[in-house]
């Protein structure tokens, strides 16, 4: 008859085939009533005292090390795992499943700049859509365990981490990435670039988001891009997303009829936090309020 280490060993294979070595608790007691669901028959005990049991037998093997800063995230320690490269994407979304890799972040996982990382930029959406599974589970054993506590570090192993949380109402726009052969959470390209423009302070400064958006010219989707400003409903936003891709050669209806209501007077600026330029967009009837040329950018 099967044992826990039997379990365990299946567990390890199991992360060894999908190339994982960060891992976490509940993914380990998932994979464990996946790969031996008799092991979990045989116990006739409390749920409680079982996940005790295997919480135990983790420790015991020596196979997984702590990861610090987050509670319940292993680096698994076998000589499959000396081959693999552990990233701190990878540890945050086993620590919080639900994080999706944003702003700067994912406008390099994108390739629309060039930046060696020095923070890692994560969005939550707030309240939390449990339903969405995590990825490596399936949905029905997703269902048969509790959700773990989503956790917001805010530094691993030294790198810095930045959160933003919003209301779950803009919980769209993402996708799957790889972060070094593991599946992460991400903002798609056309999100990713409208996140960046509402925060440029998180996506390297505007000149960096200016840039990312003229390096997206060849794979950019006019139409998502225009649904999803819409979709944000900011006045001020339509004016700065239809301002960059008219400079970027672009038209659209709804951009001809965004032009019918702009907003007016000192609030219409390309970035809110500087002070107004006298520089600015007839059409678009926004301050340029930046200490560059942006046209040379947008068609560089």
């Amino acid at each position: 008859m099967s044992t826990a280490r039997d379990a365990l060993s299946q567990v390890l294979s199991l992360l060894a085939s999908e190339h994982r070595r960060a891992t976490s608790f509940w993914r380990l007691w998932t994979y464990m009533l996946r790969t031996l669901p008799e092991v979990d028959r045989e116990l006739q005990t409390s749920e409680d005292r079982r996940k005790e049991a295997w919480r135990k037998l983790i420790v015991r093997s020596r196979q997984f090390q702590p990861v610090d800063g987050v509670d319940a995230v292993y680096i698994v320690n076998t000589p499959y795992s000396s081959y693999l490269t552990v990233s701190d994407e990878q540890i945050v979304q086993e620590a919080n499943p639900w994080a999706v890799v944003s702003h700067l972040s994912a406008l390099i996982h994108h390739q629309l700049v060039d930046d060696i990382p020095t923070a890692l930029y994560l969005t939550i959406f707030k309240p939390i859509d449990y339903s969405r599974v995590p990825l490596g589970l399936y949905p029905e054993e997703w269902a048969e365990i509790n959700p773990p506590k989503a956790q917001t570090p805010n530094k691993l192993d030294g790198t810095q981490i930045v959160w933003t949380r919003i209301s779950n109402k803009y919980n769209w726009g993402i996708e799957i990435a790889e972060s070094n052969g593991v599946p992460i959470y991400i903002t798609d390209l056309e999100r990713t670039l409208l996140d960046a423009l509402r925060h440029p302070q998180k996506s390297g400064g505007i000149q960096k988001v200016l840039q990312a958006f003229s390096e997206s010219r060849d794979r950019l989707s006019l139409d998502q891009i225009i649904q999803y400003t819409d979709r944000l409903a900011i006045k001020i936003l339509r004016q700065r997303v239809g301002y960059i891709l008219e400079e970027m050669g672009y038209s659209h209806p709804r951009m001809d009829k965004w032009k019918g209501s702009l907003l007016r007077g000192g609030s219409a600026k390309l970035i809110a936090e500087n002070e107004y330029y006298s520089t600015y967009s007839k059409t678009w009837n926004i301050s340029l309020n930046v200490d560059f040329d942006p046209h040379e950018i947008l068609n560089g």
